[in-house]
């Protein structure tokens, strides 16, 4: 994550396989996010999702990154699991 005077500012995910052509800037999220605190996510790479908060994360907030159904890369092969 990205960590700036000690709070939390960046979610990064990294997948195995590519999952956006040429890290296209139109694609959509493959997160559905809830947080407390909003912000924005960008794809940086054709496996690099990276979601940049509006906040710093206050202490003790739990922000949920759950991967949207039916997503798969490139090639076709399904994406699955969930990260917190």
């Amino acid at each position: 994550p990205g960590i700036g005077d000690g709070a939390i500012e960046r979610f990064t995910a990294r997948f195995s396989q590519p999952i956006v052509p040429l890290g296209d800037p139109r694609a959509a999220s493959p997160f559905d996010v809830t947080c407390a605190v909003g912000g924005q996510g960008r794809w940086v790479d054709p496996q690099t999702f990276v979601y940049d908060f509006a906040n710093g994360l206050p202490g003790g907030t739990v922000c949920k990154f759950k991967l949207r159904s039916g997503l798969k890369s490139v090639s076709g092969y399904a994406v699955s699991g969930q990260q917190e």
